[in-house]
């Protein structure tokens, strides 16, 4: 027989709730006969003292029946308060495992995106990221969907709307056409992403074209900013799929913007000393190649470049971070500066030098031939 909870340390079963009711009535009714007995005499032949009798019991039983209902409420609110305590426990330990797997979903998620990109960087904190996109989530309260929410501006107040906006600004980067006074915002934004919204930091060695700021590394490549781009594109995409929000259109990112890689190149290869954001640059003589190449590529006769297999040749070399390595190998950087040079002292010596070009000419020359040395200086 089921038991029946009482709220007590002892559960009382129902048997032992009639056992008590029925003594209780037992010993109120040979009360009430034994005084009936002792007032009015043995059993009597008298119809009006049967029916004085009857009423009697009729008295007694409708006592007794209000008894009972009263005793069976006052019984079944107090399990109905304690089937209320049970729920209230039962919803709290369901709400403290949903909360506890959600979070570790939320984890396996994000060691997938680690694996994805072949553990090219890390999560710094996975618990802070979870607590910055669920703020109100907790062992007592777990909500799946956090909408987007913006200020006046337009601008992000938590952190989903925070990854709408600062995305929508990262895709209108890079689909500038000129990008000339940009360079320090747009890798400010980029920090701004790697740290604050995908809490990010960069696992594998550094490369060439890397950016610090204040000695530190934020994981994107002034050559290769596609590197950077996708893995942050997963990361919100992941985010807002969890959040139940749309997603992002992957593919209308210009990652592989060149007018973004030159404006990074121009602004973070000749750097101001004093400037807190730098590049990593161990090749000798690369910001020489870069201004070898902005160069050749203004260089014109008419529409045609002046120098074009030295545009060809360094549009190759500064198409990615891996690209630009290669140059490191010194046999790879003297077999390329043979073929412009060339290319650009063939020019030269037979240009007129009445055109308004020719001294630009002559110092992309001049340049190239102190770049056959590569003195420390550089």
């Amino acid at each position: 027989m089921p038991l029946l909870e009482t709220g007590r340390d002892t559960p009382v079963s129902l048997k032992q709730i009639l056992w008590s009711f029925g003594i209780v009535l037992g010993v109120f009714a040979v009360i009430v006969f034994g005084l009936y007995w002792w007032k009015l005499g043995p059993i009597s032949t008298d119809h009006t003292a049967w029916s004085s009798f009857g009423s009697l019991l009729s008295g007694v039983f409708t006592i007794v029946g209000a008894g009972a209902t009263v005793g069976t409420l006052l019984f079944l609110g107090k399990q109905n308060h304690d089937m209320q305590e049970v729920t209230k426990a039962q919803m709290a330990t369901l709400t403290f495992e949903r909360y506890i797997n959600h979070r570790r979903l939320f984890s396996d998620h994000l060691q997938e995106l680690v694996a994805l990109h072949k553990n090219a960087f890390t999560f710094r904190d996975p618990s802070s990221l979870y607590n910055a996109i669920f703020p109100e989530n907790s062992p007592h309260n777990c909500s799946f969907a956090v909408p987007p929410t913006f200020d006046v501006d337009g601008d992000g107040e938590n952190h989903v709307g925070k990854i709408m906006s600062k995305m929508k600004t990262l895709k209108a980067y890079l689909d500038l056409a000129q990008f000339k006074d940009d360079a320090d915002e747009f890798a400010l934004l980029l920090i701004d992403l790697s740290y604050s919204i995908c809490m990010i930091e960069p696992a594998g060695e550094l490369r060439d074209g890397d950016v610090k700021f204040l000695e530190r590394f934020y994981g994107f490549n002034i050559y290769t900013l596609d590197d950077f781009v996708k893995p942050c594109l997963s990361i919100c995409n992941m985010i807002l799929r969890f959040t139940n929000n749309p997603l992002l259109d992957v593919g209308a990112f210009n990652s592989n913007s060149r007018y973004v890689r030159e404006g990074m190149m121009k602004r973070f290869l000749f750097p101001s000393k004093r400037h807190a954001m730098k590049v990593v640059s161990r090749i000798k003589g690369i910001h020489i190649l870069a201004f070898v190449f902005f160069e050749a590529q203004r260089l014109r006769e008419g529409t045609a470049y002046l120098f074009p297999e030295t545009v060809k040749q360094l549009n190759v070399k500064f198409l990615s971070a891996d690209n630009v390595h290669t140059l490191a190998d010194d046999s790879v950087f003297t077999d390329m500066l043979n073929v412009l040079l060339h290319e650009v002292t063939f020019k030269v010596y037979e240009m007129d030098r009445s055109l308004d070009y020719y001294n630009d000419a002559v110092r992309v020359n001049e340049n190239l031939i102190a770049l056959i040395n590569r003195a420390d200086n550089f």
